[in-house]
């Protein structure tokens, strides 16, 4: 009987103009396992972004979304592993490989935009949010975590907790970044702009993990590799 907060709504996409419509009138395709907002296995990251309470500032978020996307082909495709699976130190660490390539990403999305390439900066922004949503939304998973069967599966152990962790720290990257690009519109130093919105995440994304991963234990949700 409520609105869902999620910001999903598509222009192109009629049924996503009614809030109060479940799933957007296809149960079938869709799920809603937290009654906040629909998910679908391979689309799942799009969602998040597009779900994120904060969005992105100075980036379109059609590019943000399409990196998103993309991130998935281009990362598998030349055997970036590392990007979506921990080839670090301790999960949800600095060291974490995850961590260290949304970090990398939302650099180069803040020199983007510096340099005055607004689509790059956001097809970039989405390539960041793709990994810090896999840390958090898969946590220590080392095979295909994408494999609908298994961790993508809203039938699997906290599912609607980590949605909901990586949806949360999608808006938090997306505020820092918002901060950090007003700062280089407005003539501040990029380098050491860019080192501290890195920090920022990194920060972010520890915290995250580790919340998600006290509230899966409360729950008793605990999946493989949390």
């Amino acid at each position: 009987m409520a609105v869902d907060p999620g910001n999903d709504t598509q222009l192109e996409n009629p049924q996503s103009w009614n809030k109060y419509a479940y799933v957007e009138n296809n149960p079938i395709k869709y799920l809603d396992p937290n009654g906040e907002f629909k998910i679908v296995g391979s689309h799942r990251h799009q969602n998040i972004t597009r779900n994120a309470s904060t969005q992105a500032a100075h980036v379109s978020q059609r590019d943000v979304v399409q990196g998103n996307s993309r991130a998935d082909t281009s990362r598998w495709r030349n055997s970036d592993d590392s990007a979506h699976l921990n080839e670090g130190g301790a999960t949800g660490s600095a060291t974490d490989t995850r961590v260290q390539a949304g970090a990398d990403q939302l650099g180069s999305a803040l020199r983007s935009l510096a340099g005055g390439n607004a689509e790059a900066a956001g097809e970039a922004l989405g390539g960041s949010q793709h990994s810090f949503q896999d840390l958090v939304g898969h946590g220590g998973v080392d095979g295909d975590q994408h494999d609908a069967q298994s961790v993508d599966s809203s039938g699997s152990a906290g599912f609607g907790i980590r949605e909901v962790g990586a949806t949360d720290l999608t808006s938090t990257i997306n505020g820092i970044f918002n901060d950090a690009a007003a700062a280089i519109q407005a003539g501040g130093d990029v380098d050491a702009i860019v080192g501290g919105a890195q920090a920022a995440a990194t920060q972010a994304a520890q915290g995250a993990y580790n919340d998600t991963k006290a509230k899966l234990e409360a729950a008793g949700q605990k999946p493989e590799g949390y």
